[in-house]
């Protein structure tokens, strides 16, 4: 995997460099810092339709929006006890179609994703549809689901359409911050974690420092990073040092062969930045029944958040 890090070296110097030059920006759109909480959003039938829940555990409900032909919502499940044993969010099937492309605005057919173009040097864009958890998902506070017609960097590997399941936790607003354009902050994006926060197995991939999401972690040994190979995997995302998101990523062939119990296990770092609730999995199901796709973070342990110098 030494040329795959080597690839991101050069990628984190060019964009350096086009930070310096005062490039790193992002649509006024998408910096509108004090834009109000949308309210929860109940389907049309004025019911939530269930994830599949075991006796005595009950669903709440998060935000929906329109995606493509179908829709997105969070949720969180609580288990007997009370204790959230499960997070994330359900996309319809009509979710894989219709979606917005490179001159579309993300606006059409009553969407609201942002659209936001890609520092990767290819030239696409990503649209970003953003969705609040309920407070029962801390330390997870809100959803970015970007839909990525024609994927992003690295050239080969992930260049394939696909969508990114982000699972924040910080707030909207920390987020909107990451833009700014000096070469100041492209460093501040760069600063890498302490070493407690790592996941096992996991390093920084330089050159993947993008607006409103922070820089990636991979697992470089990973086969879903050689050509050709991608179909989903698992990233964690960081900035100024601080963990910001933990995120699967799907591609949409993988979605189309609905997987109706893909599950695989988290890697875990040693301590974690904030008390609260985290996954030793994750899993990609299909219900043929709803004609939904529940995407979530699995198998919740409650962890207490630890203090630790940040990394240089």
């Amino acid at each position: 995997m030494g040329s795959i890090k080597r690839a991101f070296w050069s990628l984190f110097l060019a964009i350096a460099l086009v930070a310096g030059l005062g490039f790193f920006t992002i649509p006024e759109q998408a910096m509108a810092d004090d834009r109000a909480i949308a309210p929860i959003i109940p389907d049309r039938q004025g019911i939530y339709v269930a994830q599949a829940l075991q006796a005595g555990e009950r669903l709440v409900k998060g935000e929906e929006k329109k995606i493509g032909d179908g829709t997105v919502r969070t949720w969180v499940k609580l288990g007997k006890d009370n204790k959230p044993v499960s997070i994330g969010v359900t996309m319809t099937e009509g979710g894989l179609y219709g979606l917005p492309d490179d001159p579309d605005t993300g606006r059409e057919k009553g969407q609201e994703a942002t659209k936001l173009q890609l520092l990767d040097r290819i030239g696409h864009y990503t649209f970003e549809n953003e969705l609040m958890f309920p407070k029962e998902a801390a330390p997870f506070i809100h959803m970015g689901y970007n839909w990525n017609p024609y994927g992003h960097w690295p050239q080969a590997v992930f260049t394939e359409p696909h969508y990114d399941v982000h699972f924040y936790m910080e707030t909207p607003k920390y987020r909107y911050e990451i833009a700014k354009a000096n070469y100041k902050d492209v460093l501040k994006g760069h600063k890498k974690l302490p070493p407690e926060f790592v996941p096992k197995g996991y390093d920084i991939a330089y050159g993947t420092l993008e607006p409103r999401m922070g820089i990636h972690w991979a697992n470089f040994s990973s086969p879903e990073l050689n050509p050709g190979k991608f179909n989903k995997i698992f990233l964690f995302g960081s900035f100024d040092g601080k963990m910001l998101f933990w995120e699967p990523m799907i591609t949409r062939r993988f979605l189309l062969e609905k997987p109706t119990n893909y599950s695989e296990a988290i890697s875990q770092p040693a301590a974690y930045p904030k008390g609260g609730y985290y996954p030793m999995s994750y899993s990609v199901k299909y219900d043929s029944d709803r004609k939904e796709f529940d995407i979530s973070l699995d198998d919740l342990v409650y962890r207490e958040g630890t203090e630790v110098a940040a990394a240089r």
